[in-house]
């Protein structure tokens, strides 16, 4: 028996010759603490589901990933996590979980019952059983002000450690020959709610794409009109709940490999598969995702276990060759030290 989620994940963890077990019916809000702000979830519920849920309650998840449509389960067990200097991923801020094992017996996982399971089994790939529900330690639900600017990577290289030293939630995409990176800045505010506009991620990557299909003969060239768009690109302002604005719509499908390297490897890492993309992948035109992650020690198997972490996001187009990302990037991942993503591409299982 293997459970699955939102079938998010990029490789066949799940794959079973035996019974596949969903839980997509099996969500929602058990209860909630309004005095510690803790609420019990069941483990089939979507994370968007969730914000929604923990709303009404008064309560916000502390960190989001960058898409938010996987369940509950999945996330945690493959080690999902959103960006953040003092925020760890998703598993960091669970207090207990409810557990079935193969021999039809429930247990209660804390840290302080039987607690060799709740290490081992926090970010447990499905290995341990059946997690039936979450206790999550969450936050007081507060305004969230979101700030998107575009500038030259070298610019950003130089005031990176700043940057996710002094904003709650911080990170960037560096759009592949463009030298241009974007910005993406998280932090709490008391302004009143200014929506979020409409999200352009479809057009942008059409857009990006269609500048890979004309001019990829001329590296200088598609680099200069980038440049020039990117001129015309404003500063994008909400103010929202942190679930409505920490995840995004992607609508274009990809393949990703993603790792997590010591945070101060991370730069370094990153302009080397910048280097490689760029002189040897003309066909690559997926922003480069990179984030930072608080490190933990409640999961034995989290990529984040007693070390802080920098993880860089390398795409590929769903219709283009990706095996660039187990010849040429995975290498660099991995001289510089770097733990593979559970749920993403990657050649050590």
């Amino acid at each position: 028996i293997r459970c699955v989620g939102a079938g998010h994940s990029f490789n066949a963890q799940c794959a079973t010759d035996g019974t596949l077990l969903a839980l997509d019916s099996f969500s929602g809000l058990i209860s909630h603490d309004a005095q510690q702000y803790t609420a019990t979830v069941k483990a089939g519920t979507r994370l968007q589901q969730l914000g929604q849920l923990l709303e009404q309650v008064g309560q916000d998840m502390v960190n989001i990933p960058d898409i938010n449509k996987q369940t509950l389960a999945g996330a945690i067990a493959t080690g999902t996590h959103g960006s953040g200097y003092a925020l760890p991923a998703l598993h960091g801020r669970v207090q207990s979980f409810r557990l079935v094992t193969a021999q039809g017996q429930e247990l209660n996982c804390s840290a302080s019952e039987n607690a060799e399971i709740y290490h081992a089994a926090l970010v447990g790939l499905g290995s341990f059983g059946v997690v039936t529900e979450y206790t999550l330690e969450n936050w007081p639900l507060a305004h969230t002000e979101r700030q998107v600017t575009m500038l030259p990577v070298e610019q950003l290289f130089a005031e990176w450690p700043d940057l996710y030293q002094k904003n709650r939630n911080a990170e960037f995409f560096y759009i592949p020959f463009t030298g241009l990176a974007m910005k993406v800045l998280h932090n709490q505010t008391d302004k009143a709610v200014t929506p979020r506009g409409e999200d352009k991620d479809m057009e942008s990557l059409m857009d990006l794409k269609k500048l890979r299909d004309y001019v990829s003969w001329s590296p200088s060239l598609r680099r200069r009109i980038a440049q020039m768009v990117a001129d015309n690109h404003g500063t994008e302002y909400a103010v929202d709940y942190g679930w409505k604005l920490l995840a995004s719509e992607r609508s274009v499908r990809f393949h990703e490999m993603e790792y997590h390297l010591p945070l101060d490897a991370q730069i370094a890492a990153l302009k080397e598969v910048i280097d490689v993309i760029e002189k040897q992948r003309s066909d690559v035109f997926f922003p480069i995702e990179a984030r930072v992650i608080k490190g933990d020690e409640r999961a034995w198997l989290s990529p984040f276990y007693q070390q802080d972490t920098g993880s860089i996001a390398v795409h590929a187009y769903y219709e283009d060759d990706y095996q660039f990302l187990y010849s040429l990037i995975e290498p660099i991942f991995k001289r510089y030290g770097g733990r593979p993503h559970w749920g993403k591409m990657h050649s050590l299982a």
